[in-house]
């Protein structure tokens, strides 16, 4: 908890948030989402939910987003619950089938990928229009179980299904699991398996 903007606090500078989730954030003074005291914050296909009722204080151009509090207007803004998936483990943020936030981010957003690296867009509620969601996780992940023969074929299997290419690699023995713990937020920090 800090005593201004509980995910972000904008005191000058200009400031974007594209495609993400702020939630469950909460500030001790004022701000619980995101506090713009000075400077300019654009807010874009993202989802704003949870904050203690006070996702963005002070100004801010918000388009194709989900924002609980209901003051907050712009293009493609929206109002409503954005159903996230009851998941106990990341990806949090996850949209369940009936999320109003599939399919309903800025149509001029045509590639990327979300925080797990899963191309966007994806059609995920199957009718035609495939355009980004809101939020930092794309609907309609491909579930699989990827594994190996050993812990570290397995390793080898989650790489190459999530990585293309990487200029790094953490190495760390299968032998001491605190080792791999230390290790992943490195490779994090170098997106690196």
């Amino acid at each position: 908890e800090s005593p201004q903007g509980g995910a972000a606090y904008v005191g000058s500078g200009n400031l974007s948030f594209n495609l993400c989730t702020v939630m469950e954030n909460d500030a001790s003074a004022t701000g619980d989402g995101i506090r713009v005291a000075g400077g300019t914050l654009g807010v874009g296909s993202s989802i704003l939910w949870n904050n203690n009722g006070d996702d963005i204080e002070g100004a801010a151009t918000v388009t194709y987003s989900d924002t609980q509090e209901a003051g907050i207007p712009g293009t493609g803004v929206i109002h409503a619950d954005p159903r996230f998936a009851d998941f106990a483990l990341p990806p949090f943020g996850q949209l369940a089938p009936d999320s109003p936030c599939i399919d309903a981010g800025n149509p001029a957003i045509g590639s990327g990928h979300d925080m797990e690296q899963i191309p966007r867009p994806k059609d995920g509620d199957g009718d035609g229009d495939a355009r980004v969601d809101m939020g930092a996780v794309e609907y309609g992940l491909d579930v699989q179980r990827d594994a190996g023969a050993t812990r570290y074929s397995t390793a080898t299997e989650l790489w190459g299904d999530r990585m293309s290419s990487s200029h790094h690699a953490i190495i760390a023995t299968g032998l001491n699991f605190p080792d791999a713990l230390c290790a992943a937020g490195l490779a994090g920090l170098y997106g690196a398996p």
